[in-house]
Order: C-alpha cells, then structure tokens, then sequence
C-alpha cells in the first residue's frame, strides 16, 4: 500500500464588518476556527497570554499526568505562545472621544477579590525629564495566597494642554516589568496644542488597562520596592512648556487578587521570576549591536525543569519608523531583530514588532491620528517570550550565567538631550522660547528600550537538576537577502533547532524548538510607495518526557501594509495567531486570534478589530469604527469620535467546514491528496491552495465532499499549509473564512 499520512482539521468564518461606512470599504477580517475533532477527547495542552510584560498562563509540573476524572489535563506551554482574554470591556458609546481599544479585558474568577493600590494619581510632568517615581507593596493579610488570579488594573488621564507626545509607560515591580505601554497624546484630541483657540471641546484623555499576572504570583508574596515610569520629551519642533506650566499625565495601579474557590486547586505558577536589570529597574537604552540588556546571575535554582524570558522592545525615535527604511546595499535598513543569549551562545530570536504610537498624525504614517482608537497594542504592549527549556539543565549547575537580549542592524545613531525649559522670552503657554534648564529634548538618533523577565520552573521532587543542550544550529545573525533595485526588498530568515535535557525527579525532559522567523519587506519610502511588510514566526515545541510526548505548533505574523499607493487602497497593521496542540498523537487545544486596525488614506476611516476562538467553543469579536478627522474639523466633521460598534458578530455565525490532508506516494513521486466537508446547510465556496497547485469548488452543497490531488513532483516533501478559503450565505448574512491547514514533512 502507498504511504499515507491524514491531518484532520476544520473552522469557521464569520460575517464581515460591523455597521456603517467601513463595511463599505474596508475588508472583511475573516473568522479562522478549526472545527472539534470528532469523537476524540480534547486534551487542552497550550497557549499562554503575554500581555504587557509577562506570560499569563502556566504550565504543570509534571508533564507525563494523564487527564484526570474531571477531564482537565496538563498544559504545555510554547514559545511565542499567547492566550486569549474573553471578557469584552465596557461597550463605549457612538460619538465618545474617549480613548478606547477593541481588546478584551481580563477574564475574573467568581470569588471575592481582595485589593492592594499600588499609587494614585501620579503625576509626570514632561518638562523635568520625567524621571521613574518609586513605590512600595506590602502583601496585604487579606489578600493571603494562593490565587486563582492576579490582575494588574491601571488607569490613565492626560490633561488636555499637556506639552507631550505619546509617553511610554513603563510599570515594575522588585525590578521586574509589570507593565509596557504608550499613553495618548492630547495631540490626537484638540489639534495644535496648545495655540488652539476654536470652537471644538478639548478632551481630558482617560482610559483602562489590565494585564494578567497570575504567572507571576510569586512576586507577591512578600514586600517588593517598585518603580513607575511615564517617560517622553517633551513637545518638539516650536512649541515647548513653560516653566511655570506642570500640565501633566497620571496614573493609578492596583493589584487585585481572586482567592482559589473552595475545593478548587491553585494554579501552577511560577518558582521565581528575575529581571534581567534589577540594578535601575528600567531596563536598558541600546542603539547599535554591540550593546545589550544582560545579566549574570551568580545564585540561580539548582533544580530548574523550565525556563522562559519574556521581552519587550520599543524602538524610539528615528527606530519608531525602522519599518518604513530603505532597504539599502548596505543591509537592508528595514530589517530588525534581537538575538537572545546564554553564556554567549545564541539562545533565541525575538522578531521587532512596529508599534504605531498615538501621536497625532500617527507618528507620520499615512493613516492620521490615531484618536480615539489608538493603534493595535499601543496602549499595552504584548511582550515576546523565549522558550530556555532546552538550557534548564545548563543553568541549574550552581555556576554563574548570562542572559543578554542586543539588536541587529540597529543604525549605530546615538541620540542627544538638548536641554530645555528655562525661563521664557513670553509667558504665554506653548510660545516661549526656550532657554537651557533643567529638562530636556532628545533630537536625532535611534534607539530602543529592552526589558527582559525571566520567569523560571523548579523540579519540585528533586533539589538538584542536570543536563545540556544536544543541538543548537541557531546563527548569530540572520540569512540577509536584500534586492536593491525596484522593488526593493529584504528578506531575513532564521531556520533553526535547539534541543535540550534536564533530568528531572520523574525522569528525562527533552524539549526540542524548531523554529523558523522570516521577515519580509518591500518598501522606497513611506510617501511614495506602498510599504508591505511581514514577519512570520513558525515554531513547533516538543517536550517528551519518557513515552508522553506533547507539543504546540504556533504561527504569529506581524502585519505593516500601509502607503497611499497601495493597489487595494487600504493600510494594515497587526497581528495574527493560531495554535495547536497535540499529545501523544492525540490532538489538543487549539486557538486563533487577530488583532487588526485597517484605514482608508487620505479619508476618515479607521476599524479595529479583535477576534479570538478556541477549540473549547470560547469566541470574542469586537469592531470599533472610529471618524479620524481632525478635531479642528469644523462641524458636520465626527472630529475623532467613535461612529460604529460591533461585538460578537463572527462568534454568532459558524461556518462549518472540516478538511483533512493526506500523503501517499504513487510511481514514486508524492501525492498531497486534500478533502473538504461541507457541514453547514447552505452551500460554500470552497478554493483550496497547496505549494503544488490550486483548485475551486463552487457552490459546495451541504454535506458533500470536494477532494484534489496535488502531484509534488518529488519522492519526499518538507512540512507545509494548504490555504483553504470558503465563502457562503448563513442566515441571509455573507460570510468568508481562510484558514492555512498545516501538513507535516513526508515521508518522516
């Protein structure tokens, strides 16, 4: 008989945009569900939500459980994995110009809380430099662990005359990063700050934050120095503050802990985690590749299993527009990237994320303001995690070791702080000129901010634990292609495997990363042609622990398709996810989510949406349409207001769709034979693409099934997706859906 492998899969769609103009023009943002798989238990076994400085899920002690009687079931975790939130936020109203975000808010257990306030109502005034402000937590006797959660709540207002751009926010705590951000700058509310004398109503910004920290629960068991940081020069080009003027932006935290229900166990949680810059607790400013965020620890765990890091990066300055760079002969200027490092041994990769910051006009992008739908995460940052795994047996032998986070390609442009906000020639706000003082201006250069957590799993049954890593074929630096002519291109790839071991009280860990990180772009400039940029993370994480054998395969892109030439008239950013587990062959959780903003040039369009499903029947969909025009517009303009809100559009539409992929191999060559089942009850459109061709069914009727057989015209063939796009009527309303269905290696 010809060889044969089968990948059995399905999803769904949902509808397409919510009510109001944008429907008109602005793509739909499709819903990506993978269909339950028959008859077969579902063994959630990964995904953990990295929102805002940390991983928010955990993993078990020992992997090699077996489900229990209650059907729950050990999870592990992945690098780069993220879990979704389902709570939607407060509903804001049609023509609110208050800053909102259409991501969910953090999912609350139905015990009784307890709360700890952190600060209120600090204030950080641009024009003294904004230096960190410290503060102190006590673990509060009410609020005893162990906790079923812990949620970080932060809360901002910026006063409307306020002499800043977009500020980054940063929160830690015993030098750990509790939380990374961006504020709003009042520049995106009243225009012309601050000369503006018109009729519009100046806006006071606030909004509401809140990030998952029940992973990092053990910080909260005892006493912990803080420091909170809202950090940014002040407005540039001719307009500075006064030295009488303190308009301002504020902040208030506080940490709310949900005691474990009773009969409940606690979550499995982190042993420890560390900063990689206890000394400031700031984290570290690097501008060109031979500077790094590091850290030798002399006294770590001897009986480590797991470890991972989470990192933010921030680019600032000339580095906020890295994305936009000509890709030049000498390197391609588009291309980031930060290469994680233990003991100096290339250790990890962390793709840069082009954060569109909320300064008026968008930081100069085409796609204006970013008021009052800020850009996707720019008001809570999603750290990347590395998974260390593979070095728990290296790091657990009492020897001191390095953890170091540098760049590549960073331009080598150190900035300068031009001193500012001395006395005034005029006393009127906004028009003085500045004399040198106390504060200052950073002008030129590039740089970034790095912060790095790293959040470490002891061996509870052992005291000490050993091992090394067998396989490391990670470069230094990435495969670099870069075209020079038009169009000009960069691509930079990383294709690599780590392997590695601990010994451990129930036996032998092995946790293998194959993992693959591509950054394409194509962009001149970012006035004169479209910018399209993608970077694609593949990683599939192995963990075999005797005969148990689970793993994750995660797929993250980041999104950047923005210029007013673009063919499809539209500019977006983002990203996406999808996750799937698998244990011992068995198929297990699996998650989608998309966090996307998509805007219309030269108009007043703009639409966030947030969508996320599982394989547990769990959906979120939030659309946010807002009217950017600028709120010097004169009336009948929206001037930055809210104009539609959509929830839960595509979770009410299903569209049921299963596919299944097989192998065989005939007169030598192989076949990828690739089958759909219509389960809904109208007809669908089905278009399968594979590496080896296409083929379009149309009209599908209901429980029919549509194959193709594609000849890979070659004895074995590597790992692959076949894009599968349906489009159907339910219930009178359209619906599209694309999913890509991963196919393994063959023969193996």
């Amino acid at each position: 008989m010809p060889a044969q492998r089968k990948n059995v899969v399905g999803f769904g769609s949902g509808p397409g945009m919510g009510p109001g103009r944008v429907e008109r023009k602005i793509h739909a943002i499709s819903r990506k569900r993978f269909m339950k798989t028959k008859n077969k238990t579902r063994r959630a076994l990964a995904v953990t939500l990295m929102v805002g400085g940390l991983a928010s899920a955990s993993l078990t002690q020992a992997i090699a459980q077996p489900p229990s009687d209650d059907g729950s079931v050990p999870v592990i975790d992945g690098a780069a994995s993220i879990k979704p939130q389902w709570t939607y936020g407060e509903q804001p109203e049609v023509g609110s110009r208050q800053p909102v975000t259409a991501e969910p808010k953090v999912d609350r257990p139905d015990t009784t809380p307890c709360t700890v306030q952190l600060f209120t109502n600090r204030k950080f005034v641009p024009k003294d430099g904004a230096p960190p402000q410290d503060y102190d937590y006590t673990p509060s006797a009410e609020c005893a662990g162990p906790w079923s959660k812990v949620v970080l709540e932060s809360d901002f207002r910026v006063d409307p005359d306020a002499a800043l751009y977009d500020k980054t926010a940063q929160l830690f705590l015993g030098g750990v990063t509790i939380y990374y951000g961006t504020t709003a700058g009042p520049g995106n509310y009243q225009e012309d700050y601050p000369t503006y004398t018109g009729p519009n109503e100046k806006v006071i910004p606030q909004w509401h934050e809140e990030n998952d920290l029940t992973e990092y629960s053990a910080l909260f068991t005892e006493p912990q120095d803080g420091k909170v940081h809202v950090d940014n020069d002040a407005w540039q080009g001719s307009y500075f503050t006064p030295a009488t003027v303190d308009n301002a932006v504020y902040m208030d935290a506080k940490l709310v802990f949900y005691p474990v229900a009773e009969g409940e166990a606690a979550p499995v949680v982190a042993d420890e985690v560390l900063s990689l810059d206890p000394e400031t607790d700031e984290g570290e400013v690097v501008w060109n590749d031979d500077q790094s965020l590091s850290y030798t620890f002399d006294n770590l765990p001897r009986n480590l299993e797991r470890v991972y890091l989470d990192v933010q990066r921030e680019g600032q300055r000339g580095d906020e527009f890295y994305n936009t760079s000509r890709n030049s002969a000498d390197g391609g200027m588009g291309v980031r990237e930060f290469e994680v490092k233990v003991d100096g041994r290339p250790a990890g990769v962390v793709p840069a994320y082009p954060y569109k910051y909320t300064y008026s006009n968008g930081g100069g992008y085409q796609n204006r303001n970013w008021a009052p739908v800020p850009a996707v995460s720019a008001f809570n940052f999603i750290s990347y995690r590395v998974d260390l795994s593979p070095f728990a047996g290296v790091l657990s032998d009492g020897e001191p070791h390095t953890v170091s986070v540098n760049g590549h390609n960073l331009p080598n442009s150190p900035t300068n702080r031009t001193p500012v906000f001395g006395s005034c020639a005029t006393a009127a706000a906004g028009l003085c000129t500045p004399l040198p003082g106390p504060g200052y201006v950073l002008t030129a250069g590039s740089f970034w901010y790095l912060t790095g957590n790293l959040v470490m799993y002891r061996d509870h049954g052992s005291e000490t634990t050993s091992g090394e890593v067998t396989v490391n074929t990670l470069t230094p630096v990435p495969n670099l292609v870069v075209n020079t002519t038009s169009p000009r291109r960069a691509v930079s790839t990383h294709d690599y495997v780590i392997s590695g071991y601990v010994n451990t009280s129930h036996g032998k860990v092995v946790t293998t990363l194959d993992q693959k990180i591509e950054l394409d772009t194509n962009v001149t400039n970012s006035t004169s042609t479209a910018i399209n940029q993608l970077t694609e993370y593949v990683a599939r994480t192995t963990v075999t622990n005797g005969e148990d054998t689970s793993s994750t395969t995660v797929n993250l892109k980041y999104i950047d398709q923005s210029g007013v030439h673009r063919a499809d008239g539209l500019n977006t950013f983002g990203w996406t996810y999808a996750a799937e587990a698998e244990r011992n062959g068995d198929p297990g959780y699996w998650v989608q989510i998309s966090d996307l903003y998509t805007t219309v040039p030269s108009s007043d369009l703009a639409q966030q949406r947030y969508v996320a499903f599982d394989s547990a029947g769990r959906c979120y969909d939030r659309t946010l349409e807002a009217d950017v025009s600028n709120r010097r517009t004169p009336a009948p303009a929206k001037q930055a207001s809210i104009t539609g809100v959509s929830d839960g559009a595509m979770c009410d539409n299903p569209l049921d769709v299963e596919v299944t992929t097989a192998f065989r191999t005939l007169a030598g060559n192989a076949y990828l034979s690739v089958s759909a089942v219509n389960n809904e009850a109208a007809p669908v459109d089905v278009t399968l693409t594979t590496p080896y061709g296409s083929k379009t069914f149309s009209a599908v009727q209901p429980g029919r099934t549509v194959s193709a057989v594609f000849n890979a015209r070659a004895t074995s063939v590597d790992a692959g997706q076949v894009s599968v796009s349906l489009a159907g009527t339910i219930g009178g309303k359209p619906i599209t859906a694309t999913k890509n269905v991963a196919f393994e290696a063959f023969p193996d």
